[in-house]
């Protein structure tokens, strides 16, 4: 960056999917046997795939664990889209579209196991907890997809930090996860105040109105 010699230097490097199970369900992670195979989105992304029945494990509750599910089953995939809420894709209620994802999902033929969460994972089988009585339950698989928790990859905003450079900043999911259009909206954010002077932490203009006596 030096040779650029920039002034300012603003880094949008994304974010990851983790592979340890930690998220709002499980914030200590989930028990996983060494010779258990589990993948995340990437992973299934990038071309990799399971090798018989596969289950995912939807802790997001937004659309990466159905779509994820949908592709799988394209594949011709057994697949189990295991859930701790009672619906698939619960986030969508606000966009009007959940009924219609859960519908989709289930005349794909991918089978629904809602009100669980993921307990443990073994080699070829996984078992899960009713979110009700605490049951255990025990579903044969030989894959796990976990869709949790994403990190973000700023590796490089950390090299670059120790140089202690004139203006860097971190955008998007590199800065913390969140949905298209938080990424979209703080990449236009940091645009428009580029140069600008400093609006604090509120983000726009606000009308102060005073009061006065009335005659």
């Amino acid at each position: 960056m030096e040779d650029f010699q920039v002034d300012h230097v603003v880094i949008a490097t994304g974010a990851r999917w983790t592979c340890d199970g930690i998220g709002r369900k499980n914030p200590r992670g989930i028990m996983t046997a060494e010779d258990a195979r589990v993948l995340t989105p990437d992973d299934v992304m990038a071309g990799q795939r399971p090798d018989g029945p596969v289950t995912i494990f939807e802790g997001d509750h937004f659309y990466i664990g159905d779509l994820v599910a949908e592709v799988l089953r394209k594949d011709g995939q057994d697949v189990t889209l295991v859930i701790p809420s009672g619906y698939v894709s619960e986030w969508s209620h606000q966009t009007l579209e959940q009924h219609c994802i859960q519908a989709r999902l289930m005349a794909m033929g991918v089978k629904l196991c809602l009100t669980h969460n993921l307990y443990k994972i073994m080699a070829d089988r996984i078992t899960v907890v009713c979110g009700y009585s605490g049951a255990h339950t025990s579903i044969p698989t030989e894959c796990v997809v976990l869709v949790t928790m994403r990190t973000p990859v700023d590796d490089l905003y950390q090299t670059l930090a120790a140089k202690k450079l004139m203006s860097l900043a971190r955008i998007g999911d590199c800065l913390g996860p969140s949905t298209i259009a938080v990424a979209i909206y703080g990449n236009h954010r940091y645009a428009r105040e580029l140069g600008g002077s400093g609006v604090g932490n509120v983000p726009f203009r606000r009308e102060l109105p005073g009061l006065c006596a009335v005659d």
